[in-house]
């Protein structure tokens, strides 16, 4: 797992990706877990922070991506698409099918 910290000028941490930036997350905004049942779980996204690299990064209570690294994950937006970095699904259905495979 990567390690976050909020960027500070005065300090250089090279073994930490760093959030430039924070901003709030819509309502409606879920980190989504896909079964490969095609059943899901979902935690809601706070804030969407800005890395170093000018990555939008979903932001939970737990943390950047919710404080875990899995294949079977994306984001589920309010509109009712779904992403994941260079990746992404017009509708949940979509996702479901494609992320439940990935444990196979």
């Amino acid at each position: 797992m990567t390690s976050y910290t909020m960027f500070d000028p005065e300090v250089r941490d090279t073994k930490s990706e760093i959030i430039m930036a924070t901003h709030t997350a819509p309502l409606g905004t879920f980190i989504i877990y896909v079964q490969t049942d095609r059943t899901y779980e979902k935690t809601p996204v706070v804030l969407w922070g800005v890395d170093q690299n000018a990555t939008a990064v979903p932001i939970t209570l737990s943390g950047v991506w919710d404080g875990v690294t899995n294949l079977n994950m994306c984001v589920l937006h309010p509109t009712g698409q779904c992403s994941r970095y260079e990746e992404s699904w017009p509708t949940l259905a979509d996702a479901l099918d494609a992320l439940a495979s990935v444990g196979d």
